[in-house]
């Protein structure tokens, strides 16, 4: 994201330095400053009503996979749920840490 906001904000500052040394013009200057707010507001705005779309779908499916998680240890006795439950965790963690060491 860091990208994104270094390569557009490198066009306005572009276009103002040619405005402030007179090979451009201001009109350019606010032009570009407005497609740059506007792409900016647009982008926050879309971000969340993603966020609230998926919070909902994520909300019923979570709800889900963790009812039939229950289900299974009903099923299952008491310490080969836990010993599930940990080796997720472990899994996890283990996954995490192969990212973390690979740059990501």
């Amino acid at each position: 994201m860091l990208d994104i906001f270094s390569h557009a904000g490198e066009e306005v500052e572009h276009v103002l330095a040619a405005a402030v040394e007179g090979d451009g013009s201001w009109a350019r200057v606010a032009l570009i400053g407005l497609v740059y707010v506007v792409g900016f507001g647009l982008g926050l705005l879309s971000l969340v009503y993603v966020a609230r779309i998926g919070r909902r779908r994520s909300r019923g499916a979570i709800v889900y996979v963790v009812a039939e998680l229950f289900n299974v240890g009903r099923r299952l006795s008491w310490e080969t749920t836990l010993w599930g439950v940990a080796g997720g965790f472990v899994f996890a963690f283990i996954t995490e840490l192969v990212l973390e060491m690979a740059g990501g």
